[in-house]
């Protein structure tokens, strides 16, 4: 063999043998490496945010709404000399418009009076009658209408304050108020100042009225609606109805479907919020922590997984880029996160 060829065969061999070292190292299974080297580096450790009582979240709420009410008067015959504004809420006792002199005020019950009230009447609409004579000052509360002399002196002290005749001494004439539905209503009113009023006209109508907020069947039971500070807790089957709503129907825009409001949970355990990534379960729940004890250096990775265990959680809901967490977790504790075995970092 020429010098040249012996050359170029040194060259090929310096090629070739790292070439099949290699491929020996990867052919050939290798012993394994310590879990700390093979899975990740280092601990990685998210420190838990001081717990709250809790948990506030906006939802869209379904709106179910009813056919408006008739406002039918049905007083004597005079001149309107006054009327309430359009849009405004009214409950019962409030005033509607003034005719001829005497003032017709608003009646909120689930149905109309059947005819003239006395103490001989049904129960509701004494109650419901008392409640405007209450309103008109004329009545201390409801409770004395159960006093038939403290009932009659107000029904007629009322219809001499308005200058109008009972049907009876002591009895109140169904004219003197207009049913507006069975809660506070807001009102349309098509009546002008100066025009003759007559018995069974129509004066207006409620405005299309909530009959219920209705909350997503994914949203929790044990929880409270917030609206504009009034808070409404949540039946079973997630329709919020009733009376309650008077107080937030001016919230809802008239004509919507959904409404958005705030939705609150309150836990027996204080509420944890945590970057959605950060909280690693495990299929049984679980979720693993370093609970710090004094003078423990985070950096020491031996010392930290000394001290790692293994606690249950519950994710309770979350929001974009967040999780609300309870479970057996404190400030002062840190959420591992890293590489995970069956969801928790092993050795937890």
């Amino acid at each position: 063999m020429s010098s040249e060829s012996r050359a170029v065969a040194a060259v090929v061999g310096l090629l070739i043998v790292p070439l099949v070292v290699s491929l020996a190292w990867i052919l050939v299974p290798q012993p394994a490496r310590p879990w700390a080297e093979r899975e990740v580096a280092a601990i990685i450790l998210v420190p838990i945010p001081a717990a709250r009582s809790e948990l506030v979240e906006r939802v869209e709420l379904g709106v179910e709404r009813g056919s408006p009410t008739a406002l039918l008067y049905g007083g004597p015959s005079g001149v309107v000399e006054r009327v309430a504004s359009s849009g405004d809420p009214a409950g019962s006792g409030e005033v509607i418009m003034t005719v001829g002199g005497g003032v017709v005020r608003a009646l909120v019950a689930d149905r109309p009076l059947s005819g003239p009230v006395s103490l001989e009447s049904p129960e509701p609409e004494i109650q419901a009658v008392a409640e405007v004579l209450v309103a008109a000052g004329v009545l201390t509360d409801t409770t004395a209408a159960a006093n038939p002399d403290a009932f009659a002196q107000a029904v007629d002290a009322y219809a001499l304050q308005q200058g109008w005749v009972p049907p009876e001494p002591g009895v109140f004439d169904p004219g003197w108020v207009i049913w507006l539905g069975p809660r506070p209503a807001r009102l349309e009113l098509n009546v002008m100042l100066g025009v003759p009023a007559e018995p069974g006209q129509v004066i207006g109508q409620t405005t299309t009225p909530v009959l219920a907020l209705v909350l997503g069947a994914e949203s929790p039971r044990d929880a409270t609606v917030r609206i504009s500070g009034t808070e409404l807790a949540v039946p079973a089957d997630g329709r919020l109805t009733g009376e309650e709503l008077s107080n937030v129907d001016a919230e809802v825009p008239p004509d919507g479907t959904t409404f958005s409001a705030e939705l609150v949970v309150r836990p027996e355990q204080p509420v944890l919020t945590v970057a959605t990534s950060s909280v690693v379960r495990s299929s049984d729940g679980r979720t693993c922590v370093l609970r710090v004890p004094p003078g423990l250096d985070p950096n020491d990775e031996a010392a930290v997984r000394a001290h790692l265990e293994s606690v249950p959680v519950e994710v309770l809901s979350g929001t974009p880029g967040l999780q609300h967490v309870v479970g057996e977790l404190v400030e002062g504790d840190a959420i591992v996160g890293n590489v995970s075995v069956d969801g928790l970092p092993r050795g937890c």
